[in-house]
């Protein structure tokens, strides 16, 4: 059997190589996207790009979903499907798509929907947050990535009706939990695992880059243990898709719930619930989630898969 390209190579090379993979898909397929876009809806974003920033202008929405389809697939599922075939013998092994078990995804679910107020306790926390006036630049920025990406999502959720509302899902939750995942637990969490000789690092290291790959200063906190949450999922359940259930339910809920308090079907306070003015019910949910991840690690597949997951 011919060895893969860059099987041999230290752990350092391969991450430079999956980095540039992933620079150079990303970069093919947002010009494909944005000429696409000129095709389909008539609509020139290479010249302008802040076009696709106007949403109540005729077809932006509907143009900024694709354009972000197209971001997604080059940044995330592309490289990390490939780059496994430069560096082992089995993509299947590499990135850990063994079969999950029934428990194993439930108490994901169940991890997410019980975490809801610590994270909206921990947003609430984290944007009260002053930076110092030293930093006052940064901050402004930071700001000013957060109303873009509230602004897009207001856009994408706002429009009314069942159609919009599973095209989201399928934009925002489904291709965002596979990438994510498949790039951040199944192909960086392994490589940082084999650099630092320890798995607990690589998760730290993953959550934070997770974190700051979104670009949200005011969410950056909650995200980072939210991705911690999905490295521990990963081995602790030795399945990639464990980890890719947990994200799509979080990132589903919040699709969810700015959908329906958007059109007045639910109330608007469901969105903060567990936020500073609800004390017991996050050390509710602190207890029943050390709970859950109690049981979680008790079936723990990490002993198990340890030897495979680093030679692989």
């Amino acid at each position: 059997m011919k060895t893969p390209l860059f099987k041999t190579h230290s752990v350092s090379v391969q991450l430079v190589a999956f980095t540039l993979m992933a620079f150079c898909s990303a970069s093919i397929f947002s010009f494909v996207g944005l000429l696409s876009i000129k095709g389909l809806w008539g609509i020139d974003a290479i010249s302008d790009a802040t076009v696709l920033e106007r949403y109540s202008e005729e077809g932006v929405i509907g143009a900024k979903r694709f354009f972000m389809t197209c971001w997604h697939l080059g940044l995330f599922i592309i490289p990390a499907v490939l780059f496994p075939k430069l560096v082992s013998n089995s993509r299947k092994e590499y990135l850990s798509f063994n079969a999950p078990q029934l428990k194993a995804l439930v108490l994901a679910v169940v991890s997410i929907v019980v975490g809801f107020p610590i994270i909206n306790w921990l947003i609430d926390f984290n944007q009260s947050i002053q930076l110092p006036a030293s930093m006052a630049d940064i901050e402004t920025w930071a700001k000013t990535m957060e109303a873009s990406a509230d602004a897009t999502t207001k856009a994408f959720l706002g429009q009314p009706g069942m159609g919009a509302l599973f095209i989201n899902i399928f934009v925002l939750a489904v291709i965002p939990a596979v990438g994510e995942e498949l790039v951040f637990r199944g192909v960086l969490q392994k490589l940082f695992t084999r650099y630092f000789k320890h798995v607990h690092a690589a998760i730290w290291v993953c959550g934070f880059l997770f974190s700051l790959m979104h670009l949200e200063f005011y969410g950056f906190i909650p995200r980072m243990l939210m991705g911690v949450l999905f490295g521990y999922l990963m081995i602790w359940s030795g399945t990639i898709w464990v980890p890719i259930v947990a994200h799509f339910t979080n990132n589903v809920i919040a699709i969810l719930i700015n959908y329906f308090t958007a059109n007045n079907t639910i109330d608007a306070s469901l969105d903060e619930f567990g936020a500073s003015n609800a004390t017991w019910w996050v050390l509710l949910s602190v207890i029943i989630l050390a709970g859950v991840l109690w049981l979680f690690k008790r079936s723990s597949k990490w002993e198990t898969m340890k030897e495979a997951y680093l030679s692989n």
